[in-house]
């Protein structure tokens, strides 16, 4: 769907970016250069909009990376890196196992966490454990990640949209979602199971 939405609206709004720089000379002589610039900043918006889709949908890093890596070397570690924080992660098992929505939300989740904990928590240390293992021809993946601040603001623990995005996201794909936020800090525990689509014959992990 990501790669569909790119080729198909990707392409239509450059054209129609091109057909609009093209007939910039006739809109300045009809004075209607306002016009145009309206609607290349309309275009401007829709490809930024466009572009938050794909990202949502699959994040780039994830296939420019890999799971592991996007999760030790990515986006995350830079933001808290930025912060001040310091970030630990430990992270095992083989990521094929798992479905390809299972490992964006388990990546989607580590984002929204560490987003949280740079701008509500006040922490210092943000610490990130994933195991990833099959038994019973079912991929499991548990997930753990806390820090140590203050916990969360009640319009943010209680109400807030990322929070309930990130249980949706894990509950609509069959998974364990617990949250603890308080003075000892956040402490987000997930689990998540899959189908074994790229199980290699007489392989068997475990998960810890």
């Amino acid at each position: 769907m990501a790669a569909e939405l790119h080729d198909e609206l990707g392409q239509n709004l450059t054209a129609i970016q091109t057909h609009v720089k093209l007939a910039q000379s006739r809109l300045q002589q009809a004075g209607l250069e306002d016009t145009g610039a309206a609607i290349n900043g309309i275009l401007g918006h829709m490809r930024r909009a466009l572009h938050q889709l794909l990202d949502d949908l699959r994040p780039a890093v994830l296939d420019e990376f890999g799971l592991m890596r996007a999760l030790d070397e990515g986006p995350i570690r830079d933001l808290l890196a930025t912060a001040r924080m310091a970030y630990h992660t430990d992270l095992r098992g083989e990521p094929r196992l798992l479905e390809e929505d299972i490992r964006t939300a388990i990546y989607r989740l580590a984002q929204e966490s560490a987003t949280n904990a740079v701008k509500h928590a006040q922490a210092s240390e943000f610490r990130l454990r994933l195991r990833i293992g099959e038994r019973q021809g079912v991929a499991l993946a548990l997930l753990d990640i806390r820090d140590d601040g203050i916990g969360l603001p009640e319009r943010v623990s209680g109400e807030g949209r990322g929070l309930q995005g990130m249980r949706d996201r894990v509950t609509s794909l069959g998974g364990l979602f617990r949250l603890r936020a308080g003075h000892g800090g956040v402490h987000l525990r997930v689990l998540l199971r899959s189908n074994t689509p790229n199980r290699e014959p007489g392989r068997s992990k475990q998960a810890n």
